[in-house]
Parts: C-alpha cells; structure tokens; sequence
C-alpha cells in the first residue's frame, strides 16, 4: 500500500498502524483494551513493533530515575487504573522485567498469524496485574495456552528464538532505528494519522 507524508511519517491509505510498544510497560497493559476497541471499530491494519527503552532518544528506564520521579510515576499509574477500572500493582514482584523473552513470542505470533496484539496484552497482564513471572518460559506458555495459542511452538518458532535485543536489533525489521526516524520516545506510541499518541490521546483518536 501506498504510504504518503514527510520524513518520519507514516500515512497509509490502508488505515494502518505501526504500534510501537514495551512488554513490560505498565502504560502499554492499561492502554491496550481501549486501542483494541480502536482497531476493531475501525477495522484498522496493525504492524508490531515490539522495542524497548530508548535511551538515544530520552527515554530513562524506570528504577534509574530519581525517586522523585519514580514516586510521581506510581502517583499517576494509580490514577490511570482507577480511572480505567483496570486492576494493576504498583509495585509487581517481577519488575522490573527483561520484554525480550515475551517479544519474541509476540513477534513469532504475529509471523504466523495468530492473534498477536491479544498476545501482548495476555503478557503484559501478567506482569502487571497478576504479577507473575515473565521471563520463566512455562509461564510465558501457560499465557498463550490461554489465549488458545501453542505456546510451546512459539518458544520453539525460529524467528521467535532468535537473539532480537540490541545492540542486535535487525530481526525487528530495523525496529529501534525505525523508532528513531519517527520520533518516538516513549513506551507506548502509536503512529497513523497522528504521530505520538499516547495513552491520554487514545479517546481522540478513537471519535
């Protein structure tokens, strides 16, 4: 499909959205229902991309903050999920937690075309409301079963096994660089009509 816009953007006339997003991002679990309503109201093509901090563009991992910052973080976590009515720990027993392991099985999803972005948001509710452990490979799978997915042939997918972290980061389609050229910061943007919009922003979009 034919992409138009300036450097940076990405405008499809397929009604497409590249989803950029952490699987350990809290802002990305209480976000994902209300894109999901977007998506299926609009019948909208979603592209993963599943990244990571990115450090080169601002982005400072949670625990390295200042405490001032980190407070204020839970203040406003705890505002979004009463507001959301979504159940969330602020403090789950296993974060911070490496997204690597669950990238994996979400991009091995979506290379075989199974419900991917359900996936994420499975991983992601399971870190932050029923804390449990993502990186033990048992647990990732006991979440994709639910989901009605194989989760063992996605640990064993190829794709899905291979080294996809930085510094390597080309099995993510140039993923971070990607991130870089669109200028995405955060943990959770999604890029379409609007460039960067972000949890607060997810309403607007939708009307």
């Amino acid at each position: 499909d034919k992409t138009i816009g300036g450097k940076g953007a990405v405008f499809s006339m397929s009604r497409e959205i590249v989803y950029f997003h952490s699987l350990s991002s809290p802002w990305a679990y209480l976000g994902g229902p209300r894109f999901h309503d977007i998506v299926r109201k609009h019948d909208l093509k979603v592209v993963l991309r599943p990244t990571t901090i990115l450090e080169e563009n601002g982005g400072i991992p949670l625990r390295t903050r200042p405490n001032a910052r980190q407070q204020y973080h839970e203040l406003e976590l705890d505002r979004w999920r009463k507001h959301l009515e979504m159940p969330l720990v602020l403090r789950p027993a296993h974060y911070p937690a490496n997204p690597e392991f669950s990238a994996r099985m979400v991009i091995a999803a979506d290379t075989l075309g199974w419900d991917a972005l359900r996936l994420s948001h499975a991983l992601l509710r399971a870190l932050w409301s029923e804390e449990r452990d993502i990186l033990d490979t048992k647990t990732r799978i006991e979440v994709a079963v639910a989901e009605g997915m194989d989760g063992a042939r996605l640990i064993l997918q190829p794709f899905g096994k291979r080294a996809i972290w930085r510094p390597a980061p080309q099995v993510f389609s140039a993923r971070p660089p990607m991130c870089l050229t669109e200028s995405v910061s955060g943990a959770k943007t999604v890029l379409s009509f609007s460039i960067g919009a972000c949890l607060n922003r997810l309403q607007p979009v939708s009307s």
